[in-house]
């Protein structure tokens, strides 16, 4: 769409709001159609996944994190 934008030939005054247009609507569409289905879609399937490898074991909470601490001996 760049080059379409961009052109200055025979007839690029009638096709330059088209170019600008069609990527102002591509962009929305991807931004606020595709993108979220796609999240929603894989979020789904790795929570199936999660509950058929383990069906009858209730999910504990994780154990708390120390952080380790090292100490650098010259």
């Amino acid at each position: 769409m760049i080059p379409v934008a961009l052109a200055r030939g025979d007839g690029a005054e009638t096709r330059v709001p088209i170019a600008i247009i069609g990527g102002l609507l591509t962009s929305t569409v991807l931004t606020l159609g595709i993108v979220p289905v796609v999240y929603s879609l894989i979020d789904g399937l790795r929570n199936r996944f999660r509950r058929s490898a383990r069906p009858d074991e209730p999910a504990a909470p994780p154990e708390p994190h120390e952080p380790q601490v090292r100490v650098a001996v010259k």
